[in-house]
């Protein structure tokens, strides 16, 4: 007592200092550890509270609190305090940098291995306390709130938790409860037992609903549940029953292709068979039954198709049916050639009856009949259908109609005798001489089709006129034109002018005050190396589809001009030669002239003089867009357009409905002119 009344003393009669203040400090702490340790904590509890307000002694203090805190016996006991005192305490004494303070700190027993023994301490003390509450938001917040805690006593937490988790789950038993758990407590024991119940209760479920559905929806949702088989098994018969029901194909072979390893598969596969074959056939239609050996060659009902496309060839004349039966090599093909040769041959051209020969050799029953129609075809070539109608050969010209009529050539020979009198627009004179020759093409539609346009009056109000100097030149040729919608320019096609740099050019003119300018090469799509002619331009004028060696090309056109030409996809230029196209206004279909396998022509290169003229055997096809804005697989226009010679040059007026396109197939005035449909 007399050493603390010096030291009282002293600490009066001078300036309190740092090391006087941290000796106040200690003999506070020491009475206030003695307080606590005799029980005393409200009033101990008091005084630390004071002289924390004061920040006296802080880290101390703070740890004394937390023993306070800490203790049962105190009336405001707060384990969770207790933690954050203490966590407040070690993170000031952490931040004490001066070796002396620490010292001193020490010395009252405040050092690192007091904090790790205090920490475990209240931990386990919360985690009693968790386990007396036992419920899962206490456990949830002891392993958020106390980070210091031991990996044993989480584990122990964890556990707990995940068994009162359970139990609920348990007490609700639905798929939902068992689900949040799983979901929640990944980890938990009782895992595994959770999707057995799952298991249970989904298939009962499905047992209720009894359908296919419910017991796929259980199978996909539950793959690994030991109900798995039994549900397939009725799923099988649910399934069967129902294809019965329906009585189609496609319900068969749905159940067959689903339910493989199912015991009525056989069965459903002979139903599936039967219903397959009336579905994919219609009686008469022969396309119909080869689309049928094509689409399902496996099939047992091939042999009856077979049959069915020999019969209707031989009941209707039908070419393309009796060809169809031969190429494939269907049992007994030769009556079948007796009745397709004539079909096959009646244009009467030689390269069409040599086709045959090459395609099904020289059939003996038909050797001197072919013999003969080679000599009289091959008369037609000193006429030169191809060149302008010589008069001087009339009366070759009458000799080979009447031998070969009513041939497709005869006809073409007919044609080329009026040409005479038709560019002279004598029609009377010309429908005269063809009403001559009546009784040798009573059936030919070309014939009838062309006597119409002879008796009919011609449209006055449709007149040719030149365009003029400024885009025709004297010594070049000029073709393929085309006009934006505008009318304010035209492109078009030019060959061996001045200002060409190298074969077919594409030219430009726009029109001014109702004359058109000066042409002008168009070099962003002219090349010295190719021939380049003008197909069509978009009704917006910025794209422009044109043609180069057999392929259609598209240009763009911006502000700084077009755009390096590239090629249409390969579904439009999958054929041998491709041109001709025209864009509908709404930019979603494409008509073009095109020349490639199973068309309506027999040839698929150009065949000199066929036809008495040298084009192109092409067909017309149209290609839409689909929803992602590429062309699709080209459709062939259909036999009331096309013809087996050549059709070119489509265009779909705006009205969406009208198409004009040439043809030298439907019975004109010669060689191609321009049809509307």
């Amino acid at each position: 007592m007399k050493t603390i009344r010096v030291l009282f003393l002293i600490l009066c009669l001078t300036p309190i200092s740092l090391q006087s203040q941290n000796i106040f400090e200690n003999i506070a702490f020491s009475k206030n550890k003695k307080l606590i340790e005799k029980g005393r904590l409200d009033k101990a509890y008091n005084r630390i509270n004071k002289e924390l307000s004061k920040e006296k002694d802080v880290i101390r203090n703070q740890f004394a609190i937390s023993l306070i805190l800490r203790d049962k016996r105190f009336k405001d006991y707060n384990i969770d305090e207790s933690y954050l005192f203490l966590l407040k305490s070690q993170q000031n004494y952490i931040l004490i940098t001066d070796k002396e303070s620490i010292e001193k700190l020490n010395k009252s027993e405040i050092n690192d291995s007091i904090y790790e023994i205090n920490f475990s301490y209240i931990c386990n003390q919360a985690l009693s306390d968790v386990i007396e509450i036992n419920n899962i938001k206490s456990y949830n917040h002891y392993l958020e709130f106390y980070e210091k805690s031991s990996k044993e006593n989480k584990e122990l937490a964890i556990k707990k938790r995940n068994i009162v988790a359970f139990n609920i789950a348990v007490i609700s038993h639905t798929i939902e409860s068992y689900k949040y758990f799983i979901t929640t407590y990944p980890q938990a024991e009782q895992i595994k037992e959770a999707w057995e119940q799952i298991y249970v209760i989904a298939f009962n479920k499905a047992t209720n609903i009894n359908s296919i559905e419910s017991y796929n929806s259980f199978i996909i949702e539950y793959p690994k549940a030991s109900q798995k088989s039994e549900a397939i098994k009725r799923i099988h018969n649910i399934a069967f029953i129902k294809a019965k029901e329906i009585n189609t194909a496609e319900s068969y072979a749905y159940f067959c292709n689903t339910y493989r390893e199912s015991k009525q598969y056989n069965e459903a596969f002979k139903l599936f068979e039967e219903s397959q074959f009336l579905e994919n056939t219609d009686i008469g239609v022969w396309e119909s039954y080869s689309l049928f050996i094509n689409n399902f060659h496996s099939n047992s009902k091939t042999k009856q198709a077979k049959d069915s496309i020999l019969a209707l060839g031989i009941k209707y004349n039908n070419i393309r049916a009796l060809e169809n039966y031969i190429v494939n090599d269907y049992d007994d093909k030769n009556d079948a050639l007796k009745i397709l040769y004539p079909l096959f041959t009646n244009d009467g051209e030689e390269a069409s009856i040599n086709l045959f020969i090459d395609k099904f050799g020289k059939i003996p029953d038909l050797y001197y009949q072919i013999e003969n129609d080679l000599k009289i075809a091959k008369k037609s070539k000193p006429l030169l259908l191809n060149l302008p109608y010589d008069k001087t050969k009339e009366k070759e010209y009458h000799e080979f109609i009447v031998n070969s009529a009513p041939s497709e050539i005869s006809f073409v020979a007919l044609q080329r005798i009026l040409s005479y009198n038709i560019q002279r627009k004598r029609f009377t004179s010309a429908l005269s001489i063809l009403n001559k020759y009546d009784t040798l093409f009573l059936n030919s539609s070309n014939f009838k089709n062309l006597k119409a346009i002879l008796a009919s009056s011609p449209d006055k109000s449709i007149v040719a006129k030149s365009v003029g100097s400024k885009i025709n030149s004297s010594s070049g040729e000029e073709y393929g034109p085309v006009i934006t919608a505008d009318n304010k320019q035209i492109f078009f096609c030019g060959n061996n002018r001045k200002d060409n740099i190298g074969g077919e050019d594409i030219f430009m003119s726009k029109i001014r005050k109702g004359s058109w300018r000066t042409s002008k090469i168009v070099n962003d799509l002219s090349t010295p190396n190719f021939n380049e002619a003008t197909v069509n331009i978009s009704t917006d004028g910025t794209t422009l589809i044109l043609f180069r060696e057999g392929k259609l090309l598209s240009s763009e056109k911006d502000y700084t001009g077009w755009s390096e030409a590239i090629e249409l996809p390969k579904t439009i230029n999958s054929g041998i030669w491709n041109s001709d196209a025209t864009i509908s206004s709404n930019g979603e279909a494409l008509i073009f002239a095109s020349v490639r396998e199973n068309s309506n022509n027999f040839f698929t290169k150009n065949n000199k003089n066929y036809h008495g003229d040298n084009q192109y055997p092409s067909d017309i096809y149209i290609s839409l867009k689909d929803e992602n804005e590429n062309w699709g697989n080209p459709i062939n226009i259909g036999d009331s357009i096309n013809t087996r010679f050549t059709e070119r040059s489509p265009f779909l007026h705006p009205d969406m409905k009208t198409l004009y396109f040439s043809s030298d197939g439907h019975g004109g005035l010669g060689k191609l002119d321009v049809f509307m449909s």
